[in-house]
């Protein structure tokens, strides 16, 4: 199956949709605790073009959406986060990220 995710960033807000063949998610609005253009898309798919999983009733995440990871001298940064190998659940804690979205599928 092939899904297509779809995000809008607005002033104070994110709103996301899935799609598939033959069906479209509810969609869903989280609120922001920073400005919308400091977020960005980050992917676990690596050098794959595509992730394929197995049937089973586990969390298989796929897609962040982040803040930038804050220093202790006030500056942030994306590029540590990408591909560091850290658990998806974990980069928040790990990397300082005041917000981050887990997009995850989950096969019932």
């Amino acid at each position: 199956m092939s899904l297509k995710f779809y995000f809008k960033f607005e002033e104070e807000q994110i709103k996301t949709c899935i799609i598939g063949k033959g069906f479209i998610s509810k969609k869903m609005y989280f609120d922001l605790n920073k400005d919308s253009h400091l977020y960005v898309l980050n992917d676990f798919f690596g050098r794959n073009k595509e992730l394929n999983f197995e049937l089973s009733t586990e969390s298989n995440p796929i897609l962040a959406i982040i803040t930038p990871s804050m220093r202790r001298d006030a500056s942030g940064s994306y590029c540590e986060v990408a591909n560091s190998g850290i658990a998806p659940e974990k980069l928040g804690e790990r990397f300082n990220i005041p917000q981050c979205f887990l997009i995850s599928i989950k096969f019932k």
